[in-house]
């Protein structure tokens, strides 16, 4: 027992004596991302004065107007594609256009799980999450005997460090 305390005593002092360096360290990568991002914005806006971006903007424009225009045009096929397989019922539409037809299921939920009560129990399963909300909303007051509630720490580090530019 006294060595784990000594242990953890030695892991306390040595977190205590790395965490200010490790945190000085961090500073100067921010400093640094923020030293690039400036070098980035100007090498940017004398990019943006060039012909060719210029030109670069006007294609990638072009692109995104062609992207919709296909979207537009592919559910217009697709639409067309289920219209002619309900009047034959034939998956091969033509080359490159196909058929797959799914299944969904529309049941009343009361009379499923009636049934599944009834009839096929293991089908029957915890809503987790709200299991999970309910279980930590009444941990202080009325707790779950199967439920241990484990805390967990974390740090959190703030956007803006002293030191950082």
């Amino acid at each position: 027992m006294e060595e784990k305390i000594a242990y953890q005593t030695e892991v306390e002092r040595d977190s205590a004596q790395r965490l200010p360096v490790e945190l000085q360290y961090l500073v100067g990568i921010r400093n640094r991302i923020q030293r690039a991002k400036e070098e980035l914005v100007k090498a940017r806006m004398k990019m943006e004065a060039t012909y060719e971006y210029a030109n670069l903007k006007s294609i990638d424009q072009e692109v995104v107007e062609l992207k919709d225009m296909e979207r537009d045009q592919m559910e217009k096929v697709r639409s067309l594609a289920v219209s002619l397989y309900r009047q034959n019922h034939n998956k091969s539409v033509l080359p490159g256009v196909s058929i797959r037809v799914t299944r969904t299921l529309e049941y009343d939920k009361k009379a499923a799980k009636d049934w599944a009560l009834a009839n096929l129990p293991n089908a029957i399963t915890v809503d987790t999450s709200l299991f999970e909300r309910h279980a930590l909303a009444v941990a202080d007051t009325a707790p779950i005997p199967c439920v241990e509630i484990i805390e967990t720490p974390t740090a959190t580090i703030a956007t803006k460090l002293p030191g950082q530019e």
